[in-house]
């Protein structure tokens, strides 16, 4: 990815992925890691790509600037 983006000038930034969780977070429907038969690492990688999108949704303070 680091490639692409230097070839086509875009900045990216990498984020942490997720290796605890809680079950309050979890993914709809979901009120037990192991219910439904679902891998710990599917549900990781599912709530590091929810983190990732709450990002670009809700930004942090030091990220908005005074229009």
């Amino acid at each position: 990815m680091s490639l692409a983006a230097a070839y086509s000038g875009l900045d990216i930034e990498y984020i942490d992925g997720v290796s605890i969780l809680s079950d309050k977070a979890l993914p709809p429907g979901e009120t037990s890691r192991t219910e439904k038969g679902v891998n710990e690492g599917t549900i990781y990688a599912w709530r590091a790509h929810m983190n990732a999108f709450r990002r670009q949704v809700v930004p942090s303070p030091s990220n908005v600037t005074n229009a």
